[in-house]
């Protein structure tokens, strides 16, 4: 179904993982930020890495956020034997939004029109794995499942999600990281409302208040304040740090969005860990069964 085979031969694989390793080129225009705009063809072309999967790997790794994928990196890709068909690995691993014990949507929607809907479009993506879903009935899918969130109640989230897999990764690669983005934003919706401490909207806006006033302050009273002037950014630091001290109740509720901040970043760490180690597992028996 898919013209891409992995690496087309073994020199080719080990000089991709080498470059991630060493964080080269290849890593730099691939597996960091510069996924989110870039022109990612060239990956494909060159290493034979489906587009889907290509575009799947920088988001399941945090864009290169820090250096703690790296190992996640090089395991997958050493894992996929040369000629492996990283289109269906993509469709396998994005099903595990749907099915994963631990963090997938069928267990959130409740029964009835919704459900359904959303169950025919898990149905489709895993045809898509052997076959090609023609444009139609993807469009018709989603349409289904629109009108059944019109209709019945339904975590908007979870809907989002499954909305977000319902399309033909042949035309719409993109879609990989568009799942991926859906997902991760629910991680951390449900890490802010699980945290024992939740803020209300009037405390959330009352720290946006603050922390607006207070920076404007320091950057006024700091005006040399450059890109690359680390000097005058530690004047600033401290600026803001003597503003804070002599605004108790923000500096309070800060101190409350700071900890609510680790304790989501924690969860979302965990999830990415979790997901990671999946996609791994699937690389792997991509290798078992090409052996």
């Amino acid at each position: 179904m898919t013209r891409f085979a992995a690496y087309g031969d073994e020199a080719t694989k080990q000089a991709l993982i080498a470059d991630i390793a060493a964080k080269g080129p290849v890593y730099s225009g691939w597996l960091t930020n510069a996924a989110f705009e870039g022109d990612l063809s060239p990956i494909s072309q060159t290493y034979g890495l489906h587009p889907a999967f290509v575009r799947l790997m920088p988001a399941l790794g945090g864009f290169g956020a820090t250096d703690a994928s790296l190992p996640f990196y090089g395991s997958v890709l050493e894992s996929l034997p040369v000629g492996a068909d990283t289109g269906a690995l993509a469709r396998r691993f994005l099903l595990l939004a749907w099915t994963d014990p631990a963090h997938g949507v069928a267990q959130r929607l409740p029964l009835g029109s919704v459900l359904a809907a959303g169950e025919a479009i898990i149905d489709l993506v895993r045809a898509s794995v052997t076959a090609r879903v023609d444009k139609k009935t993807w469009r018709a899918a989603r349409a289904a499942l629109a009108k059944a969130r019109a209709c019945e109640q339904a975590p908007e989230a979870a809907v989002d999600l499954v909305l977000s897999l319902a399309w033909d990764l042949e035309e719409a690669p993109g879609a990989a990281q568009d799942a991926m983005l859906v997902w991760s934003s629910q991680v951390m919706t449900d890490a802010a409302a699980a945290g024992p401490d939740t803020m209300t909207e009037e405390e959330n806006q009352a720290l946006f208040t603050a922390m607006r006033t207070h920076h404007e302050a320091a950057a006024a009273a700091v005006p040399d304040l450059k890109p690359g002037n680390a000097e005058a950014y530690e004047r600033f630091q401290a600026e803001m740090g003597r503003l804070w001290d002599g605004d108790p109740a923000g500096k309070a509720l800060k101190a409350r969005s700071d900890a609510r901040g680790v304790r989501i970043n924690a969860k979302v760490a965990a999830w990415r860990e979790a997901m990671q180690a999946q996609l791994l597992e699937l690389a792997k028996a991509a290798s078992l069964a090409a052996a």
